[in-house]
């Protein structure tokens, strides 16, 4: 995909009958013009020359780029933002300027999506792309936990650890639905954190005081845990059984 418009890199702006155009476009979340997704909002993003050549001594900075996007799905409109930023190669350093238009909300069904961007000189350019929103449907599992199912020599300073199998709603991962009980069936207390995304998706409990020894615990997370769009919650309260070492 390529965006049109005036300024850029030496070689990426190419005049024809007055006007110029800089090669650059949409590359994320694809270079594709459809992309396919459940979730309720998406990041666009994408290289853009940089003023003054890639050697230019006038980075990192400012590109004097401004970036509008505008989804016919909502009616909605919004801004992003482009940056210059010194990279290192084989042949020494160069410029590197991209652009990201973040958290664009989608309705259901088709979106198209405008993204222009304009250069200090006003000349313009723009490329779009179709994002097609459908309903996850699916309901959030339990991969594993730690300690696991059935651990019996469990350290008594151990924290609660479950591993979900997609994003989940932060908001709904909380005491009131990741709970730890002893053997009496009284909830410990404690604080739950949920993290996530780039190397999965996971709650902790941490127990505000040591677990005693030799205690069987049980612990519950709820159908109340849901996923990011909040569509989906867990299909059946998820319970696991360990016990702590003597």
């Amino acid at each position: 995909m390529t965006l049109s418009g005036c300024g850029g890199d030496s070689g990426d702006t190419v005049a024809n009958n007055g006007n110029c155009f800089i090669n650059s476009g949409i590359d994320m979340p694809t270079t594709d013009y459809t992309w396919d997704t459940q979730d309720h909002n998406i990041s666009l993003g994408g290289l853009a020359p940089t003023p003054g050549g890639i050697y230019s001594s006038n980075c990192p900075g400012d590109p004097g780029y401004t970036i509008t996007w505008n989804n016919t799905g909502t009616g909605e409109s919004g801004n992003g933002g482009a940056w210059t930023s010194k990279r290192f190669g084989l042949f020494g350093s160069y410029c590197h300027t991209e652009w990201r238009a973040d958290y664009i909300p989608i309705a259901l069904g088709d979106n198209s999506i405008t993204v222009t961007i304009s250069d200090a000189n006003g000349c313009t350019g723009n490329d779009s792309i179709l994002i097609r929103r459908s309903v996850d449907t699916t309901p959030p599992t339990i991969t594993s936990t730690l300690p696991a199912g059935g651990d019996k020599n469990v350290p008594a300073n151990s924290w609660i650890y479950a591993y979900f199998s997609e994003q989940m709603d932060g908001s709904t991962v909380t005491t009131d639905t990741f709970m730890v009980m002893d053997h009496n069936n009284i909830r410990l207390n404690g604080t739950v954190n949920y993290y996530c995304c780039l190397s999965g998706s996971w709650a902790v409990f941490k127990p505000t005081d040591t677990l005693s020894p030799s205690e069987p615990y049980t612990t519950v997370i709820t159908t109340g845990a849901k996923d990011r769009n909040g569509n989906n919650g867990l299909a059946n309260d998820y319970t696991w059984n360990f016990t702590t070492i003597p």
